[in-house]
């Protein structure tokens, strides 16, 4: 039984009318709220579907959480077509339209003021892959170079001396990074309205991530923004760190939720 409303993101609601009555009949059964010049995308579910001991065998479950994600992001995305969006967190319940526009009333003016914030512009991911033994690799040669080694050495000399070589290597991997990351931050904020640093999680991949931002970037600047991010993947790659970039989103990282971090307003 669907007893909750589920909140994809608010927007303006005088560019989504239009866009709204031509919408395909198979698209997803959205809902659209109206409170003054703004308006929230929403559709029924059930409560249960996020709370409750089955939820929680269910939001374990990454296919069901990847398929639901999809659904939350193809309805953002589809609003960001034609006006600018203030995404919702994934999950976000009302027990019924009045909450919802009792919370669109209260907050009328900051949405007002974010949605202006971000008109015009997307978010773009940023993120910084480190193969470290290709990186310690090319320190190492580096101090090779600096102190060429001597014919005469025993091979015990010699693997000692290597072994010395390959901590210093690592110790100025790690100088090198604390020195070069910054900067490069820098150069792609030139091109940006905002910047923001986000957690660096454990991969699955071999490489190791060092970096992971996202900008919001006006739309005009985005061939200069995506330029420069080639740019420096390009500078870097040789020393074994490199960048990847991904886009345009929705800002989902320069909008302060509403409410507290629930699944649930009743």
């Amino acid at each position: 039984m669907n007893d909750a409303l589920y909140l994809f993101c608010f927007a303006r609601a005088e560019p989504l009318a239009p866009a709204w009555a031509k919408r395909a009949p198979g698209e997803p059964r959205l809902q659209l709220l109206h409170e003054g010049n703004l308006a929230a995308v929403l559709c029924d579910v059930s409560r249960s579907e996020f709370a409750g001991a089955d939820a929680e065998r269910r939001l374990a479950d990454p296919a069901w959480i990847a398929g639901r994600v999809a659904v939350h992001a193809a309805a953002i995305e589809w609003t960001m077509r034609y006006s600018p969006v203030i995404p919702a967190q994934f999950g976000t319940l009302f027990s019924g339209a009045g909450r919802v526009i009792a919370l669109m009333e209260s907050c009328h003016a900051h949405i007002g003021r974010v949605l202006d914030h971000v008109e015009g512009k997307t978010e773009w991911a940023v993120k910084g892959w480190l193969d470290r033994q290709a990186a310690a690799d090319s320190q190492a040669a580096l101090l090779r170079a600096d102190e060429p080694e001597s014919a005469a050495r025993t091979a015990g000399a010699r693997y000692l001396r290597e072994r010395q070589l390959q901590a210093r290597a690592g110790q100025n991997l790690r100088d090198w990074l604390e020195q070069s990351v910054p900067p490069i931050s820098a150069r792609l904020q030139r091109h940006a309205v905002e910047m923001c640093s986000r957690p660096c999680r454990a991969s699955d991949s071999e490489h190791e991530i060092v970096a992971n931002w996202a900008f919001l970037v006006r739309n005009r600047d985005v061939p200069a923004f995506r330029r420069q991010a080639e740019a420096i993947d390009a500078e870097f790659a040789t020393w074994g760190l490199h960048f990847d970039f991904s886009g345009p989103w929705p800002p989902y990282s320069f909008c302060a939720p509403l409410t507290e971090e629930t699944t649930w307003s009743g």
